[in-house]
């Protein structure tokens, strides 16, 4: 298994399972994503949903947004019991994913496709300072993400996290790694 594509999906609503794991990273757009009929999360640039292996998942996305997707036999080891399926990555892969996207677009030699998984995954395997955020805080970035020009005030950001404001400065802090205010 242990390969990458691109795809491209529709606004229907569509589900399924397959027998590896799955890492869908978007490239443009936003995919909503549900896992075992419990877990409800959009995934946008900059972020990565993670489908382990037999996790039945329904999907729907514009048709106009793209994704690279990761089809592995395992997971590395810092992507195993992850609190959240839902991981932010680091500058490095987000950069590197928009080369794979010109790889798979435009190039078909099958030692260059090896070689491009291969520096994917270990880029992948040291994915960590952002992972496990708070699902208050999740939907907060997701709301953020979607209108970057509107001046969100701190108290607007609280209510949206259903946090009063000196709780939401802390659980942002502790999810995120990055102190706010």
């Amino acid at each position: 298994m242990n390969k990458l594509s691109i795809r491209y999906y529709s606004q229907d609503i569509k589900h399924h399972q397959h027998n590896y794991h799955q890492l869908v990273l978007p490239l443009h757009g936003e995919i909503h994503i549900t896992l075992n009929n419990d877990f409800k999360t959009t995934v946008s640039t900059g972020s990565c949903i993670i489908i382990e292996k037999n996790v039945v998942h329904a999907f729907t996305a514009d048709e106009a947004a793209r994704f690279i997707v990761a089809d592995l036999d395992a997971l590395p080891q810092n992507l195993i019991h992850l609190l959240c399926p839902k991981i932010s990555i680091d500058s490095r892969l987000l950069s590197y994913l928009q080369f794979i996207e010109q790889q798979l677009l435009f190039v078909n030699d099958d030692k260059l496709t090896s070689s491009t998984f291969d520096l994917f995954y270990l880029l992948l395997c040291e994915q960590s300072s952002h992972s496990n955020i708070d699902k208050r805080i999740d939907n907060v970035i997701t709301i953020v993400k979607q209108n970057l020009a509107y001046p969100y005030t701190l108290k607007e950001l609280a209510d949206i996290a259903c946090l009063s404001v000196t709780q939401f400065k802390t659980v942002f802090k502790k999810s995120t790694t990055i102190g706010v205010f």
